[in-house]
């Protein structure tokens, strides 16, 4: 009997299953050599329509082979969109770099999920609803998943895992690049409160960065079973002032994580143990023929654009009836009144408008009030410098209207 196990292309025999010679596993389909054909059509038909879904290996079955793995899917961070992982020949080495540490072969950089400047757990939360559906109906079925996620595209990752979890009863890999970490405990978006849903979890990082853990979260997440830091060296790249360049050290100079994948300071992710015969279900909160086109942005995210149109047009109206105003009370101290009586329905306006758009979401009132007080005092020096007082006297310490007498 022949104990050589392997056949073409160096993939297993299933001599078991139809007798010797009949079978032959290629990890994403079945091989039958007798017909010379492949019982199933490729799982990934739909990403390469110009060819046929029999065929193996781009047809061309002498100078490559099948690859086995599933695909990584990447995440991009705040105010940012899919097409970072693809804009630039250093940004698609990035991709390659960061393909390196997965057991993925074929990656899938196609996710958007948008967000204006600021987010909050509960719209990361809502992102991680669109990318799990996405990746329910984009994986191939019985391999591992893999996320990549860039800032808070990291954060997306990290709450996406439980409800893949509940979806196919695997757990995932995550690597994390720039991500701002939140470390409290049982915080949705600590991997050790997920590291039910998480088979491993790889942090990039470094210390130039000046938006993860200067401007939001930690530089890095509490090390753990699941969870392994890496600080990457980037002082060849950034200096000490490009701090929000280095943020992006994935896309802008991968180099510095091909080093230290050379160094032997990064790792590979851990293969994760896959469930048999699972379905692929759609995720808790999800109806079945739920549709995510990676063109459109959440629904939390339409209204954050919509509420964000009409903070700008009340800031507009305001200024204007605060230059008008000052024309028409040059001279006299009622402009005080009106002016304070202006900031006033200005944050009335704000916090009608956040509760009415984003319904009852309140909890970023006190950041829209400190930077609208700062925006209207700055406002307020300009009118009286520019066009009421000149220099000598917006800058006196005196910063109402006053009779140009007193």
């Amino acid at each position: 009997m022949n104990v050589y196990r392997y056949g073409f292309n160096g993939k297993e025999n299933d001599n078991e299953v139809k007798g010797e010679g009949s079978q032959q596993d290629y990890g994403m389909r079945v091989y039958d050599p007798r017909v010379g054909k492949f019982l199933s059509v490729d799982p990934l038909t739909k990403s390469y329509p110009e060819l046929t879904p029999y065929q193996f290996a781009s047809n061309t079955p002498i100078q490559a082979i099948d690859l086995d793995g599933a695909e990584a899917f990447f995440v991009h961070g705040t105010e940012s969109s899919a097409k970072r992982w693809t804009e630039s020949n250093m940004a698609k080495r990035g991709v390659q770099t960061l393909l390196r540490l997965t057991n993925n072969k074929y990656y899938n950089v196609g996710f958007n999920w948008g967000s204006i400047v600021y987010n909050d757990y509960g719209i990361r939360a809502e992102a991680a609803k669109q990318l799990a559906t996405y990746v329910l109906r984009n994986r191939v079925k019985g391999e591992e998943i893999t996320l990549i996620g860039h800032s808070h595209g990291g954060n997306v990752a990290i709450q996406a895992a439980k409800i893949i979890y509940e979806g196919t009863g695997i757990k995932v890999n995550i690597i994390t690049i720039g991500t701002p970490a939140y470390n409290k405990k049982g915080g949705v978006e600590n991997p050790e409160t997920n590291k039910k849903y998480i088979n491993d979890h790889i942090a990039l990082w470094n210390t130039v960065d000046g938006v993860s853990g200067g401007m939001a979260g930690d530089d890095y997440f509490k090390t753990s079973s699941i969870t392994t830091n890496v600080e990457i060296d980037v002082s060849k790249y950034f200096d000490s002032g490009e701090t929000v360049d280095a943020h992006s050290f994935d896309v802008l100079a991968p180099e510095s994580i091909e080093n230290a994948i050379k160094a032997g300071k990064v790792r590979k992710l851990k293969p994760a143990a896959l469930k048999a015969n699972v379905e692929v279900m759609a995720p808790k909160g999800t109806t079945t023929n739920l549709t995510v086109k990676s063109e459109k942005n959440s629904k939390k995210n339409k209204e954050m654009v919509k509420y964000a149109y009409w903070v700008l047009v009340c800031w507009t109206v305001i200024f204007i009836l605060l230059f008008v105003s000052g024309f028409i009370t040059f001279g006299h101290g009622i402009g005080d009144i009106i002016y304070a009586f202006y900031v006033v329905v200005f944050f009335i306006l704000i916090s009608i408008l956040r509760y009415k758009v984003l319904k009852g979401r309140m909890n970023l009132i006190i950041e829209y009030f400190f930077f609208g007080v700062i925006a209207l005092f700055i406002g307020y020096i300009t009118l009286e410098f520019t066009l009421l007082r000149g220099p000598e006297y917006a800058w006196n310490g005196r910063f109402f209207y006053h009779d140009a007498t007193n």
